[in-house]
């Protein structure tokens, strides 16, 4: 509590609260510009998370039903794991499960299926 009323009174205080708007803002302006910059660095590394980010709302909506809610509760209620085991497993098998309903769907050519009933693939 005495340190967040120091941080307080520093940026109240009519000349520190400008030094300190600026330099957190020059903190923050260079927090993105380092991370952007291992991002252009990283690029062709990057590129395999593509692949998640054009199918992220294919895979939310398959694994919603299916992992988080059906699965977290069968896991933790049931099951009586550990709270961060069963995150651990949710967010495996939230990966894993829809790569699989999308897979299959593409394999047995049942995607115009998927579309009439209007989910996504």
């Amino acid at each position: 509590m005495f340190l967040l009323k120091q941080v307080q009174e520093l940026y109240q205080n009519a000349v520190t609260g400008m030094i300190t708007f600026y330099v957190y803002n020059i903190v923050i302006v260079g927090f993105c510009i380092g991370i952007l910059s291992v991002c252009c660095i990283l690029e062709n590394k990057l590129t395999i998370l593509a692949k998640f980010g054009r199918n992220s709302m294919v895979y939310y909506m398959y694994h919603q039903p299916f992992c988080c809610a059906f699965l977290g509760i069968i896991i933790y209620e049931k099951m009586r794991l550990p709270a961060i085991l069963t995150v651990v497993i949710c967010m495996i098998v939230s990966i894993v499960v829809p790569f699989v309903i999308t897979t299959v769907i593409k394999k047995f050519k049942i995607r115009k299926l998927f579309g009439i009933v209007g989910l996504p693939l």
